[in-house]
């Protein structure tokens, strides 16, 4: 009879046990928010300053909190393809922009982070799981230093990207000048699409109301020396 008691006892503690760690948050407000939550991936251009030791954040979005004060109403614990695990955090930056999330070191190749979302420590649904999202980070971009990149929109500038993946210099530079070609010629048509609608505004429009007025002014004079 004692080892059916203990048997009982120790599924009681295990499915209790089960119950606390796979309980569910029953927070609506937290958990319709959570449902639109998607990572954000924030390259870090600072320097100086103690967060401008990392190549970049991660975080999510939409940012439920203050995000001027970095003050989250959540909490994040981000996990690298090796199972790494590190805790979202306040860190400041060098021109006093203020981000919550996870700081990331340099990669040298593709890494997938697993983003796993929280309610607020102290507040609701602290320890239950309401979101797990997974963000695949690029390969840093060995050719981002090239002298092509200067003032280049191209996507193979990007600091982090697949796009240069394999590619000869050779390769990389002239798809550069194609790329720049392209996107220097679609700026060009935008300035004179740019013109044109300033010219409309400005100068035609005008000019047919002014036109409009002065034919129907023409018409009531004739009108009015008829009737003479």
């Amino acid at each position: 009879m004692k080892k059916v008691t203990k048997i009982l006892f120790s599924a009681l503690l295990v499915f209790a046990l089960c119950l606390h760690v796979n309980a569910e948050c029953n927070d609506e407000d937290l958990n319709e928010w959570a449902t639109k939550v998607e990572p954000v991936f924030i390259e870090n251009t600072q320097t100086g300053g103690e967060a401008s030791r990392y190549a970049y954040f991660l975080t999510i979005d939409p940012f439920k909190g203050d995000p001027t004060k970095g003050q989250a109403q959540f909490r994040i614990v981000v996990y690298d393809g090796d199972g790494n695990k590190a805790e979202g955090e306040v860190y400041t930056l060098s021109d006093g922009t203020k981000i919550y999330g996870v700081g990331c070191f340099t990669n040298l190749e593709e890494e997938t982070y697993t983003i796993e979302v929280y309610g607020a420590l102290n507040g609701k649904c602290s320890n239950e799981l309401l979101k797990k999202v997974r963000y695949t980070v690029p390969r840093f971009n060995r050719m981002v230093k090239s002298a092509k990149c200067e003032n280049s929109q191209s996507e193979l500038c990007k600091t982090f990207t697949n796009a240069t993946k394999n590619m000869t210099e050779e390769e990389f530079e002239k798809k550069v000048d194609e790329d720049n070609g392209a996107l220097k010629e679609k700026t060009t048509v935008k300035d004179i699409l740019k013109s044109v609608l300033n010219l409309l505004l400005y100068i035609i429009i005008p000019l047919a109301v002014i036109s409009v007025v002065y034919l129907i002014k023409i018409k009531k004079y004739k009108k009015e020396e008829r009737k003479k």
